[in-house]
């Protein structure tokens, strides 16, 4: 019968033989250690490395990164921007219908031709939807074919943690829409229309460069790459926010005109 021996390996500063324990290094990036620094730390200080020095990304394709951890990054980034988004709408609609109320007009004259709370619910919801899309086309620039499959898995994973500065600019975005709510209460909504308008093209401002840059330092700095990256992602953001924007519009249409038929 055979036996299997458990042979003890040298340590390598006394000599001795002995079973050392081979235990994995602590994870480097603030988003796996958000059990020992706290969630929103931890967010904030992952959001500060893909902001202001995404360089510090490449030393990770080097390094085990947990893929779990940063599909639930950009999970939740997107979960809390719809959730904010969401509560902005409400919100700005509701107060559109307050003013239409307390003036006595028709809703068009007063919300200068603000459409239904039902139809800025969808128009945002799908909005959503092209940016959820939108921040996962960047895995299709993280696949360099001089990779190994080690770090190409890595760098996929790192791209993951891109979206973060969306749910920066977001809360930005609802405090300035807030602050305009309140200065301009009781007066046209047009003004606070804008400030939403100019937060949600405020995010595509701040996460653009940050990807580009993130794209850059996690696919081995090729100009080529990240050239195409640079060119790429504002057609497919364009793109997508027109395909969810459109074919419900489309699919509107459609449904008149058969209807109308019958």
């Amino acid at each position: 019968m055979l036996r299997i021996v458990n042979h003890p390996k040298t340590h390598p500063d006394t000599g001795n033989a002995e079973i050392l324990s081979e235990t994995p290094p602590p994870p480097r990036l603030p988003w796996e250690r958000r059990k020992h620094v706290g969630s929103f730390r931890a967010y904030w200080r992952t959001a500060k490395i893909v902001l202001f020095d995404p360089s510090q990304l490449e030393k990770f394709l080097d390094e085990p990164v947990n893929e779990k951890h940063a599909r639930y990054f950009r999970s939740a980034t997107l979960q809390f921007t719809a959730a904010i988004t969401f509560i902005i709408t409400f919100v700005v609609a509701g107060y559109a219908d307050s003013i239409a109320r307390a003036t006595g007009s028709q809703r068009q004259v007063a919300t200068g031709s603000l459409p239904s709370p039902v139809i800025q619910v969808l128009g945002w919801g799908l909005r959503l939807i092209g940016l959820f899309l939108a921040t996962r086309s960047l895995e299709w620039f993280s696949r360099p074919k001089d990779f190994d499959p080690v770090r190409k898995d890595r760098a996929i994973t790192l791209s993951c943690y891109i979206c973060a500065p969306i749910l920066i600019v977001t809360v930005m975005g609802a405090i300035a829409s807030a602050a305009a709510l309140a200065t301009w209460a009781g007066q046209e909504i047009r003004p606070i229309l804008y400030v939403v308008n100019l937060a949600w093209a405020a995010v595509f401002v701040a996460w653009y460069p940050a990807a580009v840059r993130a794209i850059h330092f996690t696919t081995g700095r090729s100009a080529k790459r990240t050239a195409i990256a640079a060119l790429a992602i504002p057609v497919i953001w364009t793109g997508q926010q027109l395909m969810m924007t459109c074919l419900p519009l489309s699919g509107v249409v459609w449904y008149n005109m058969a209807w109308s038929f019958l």
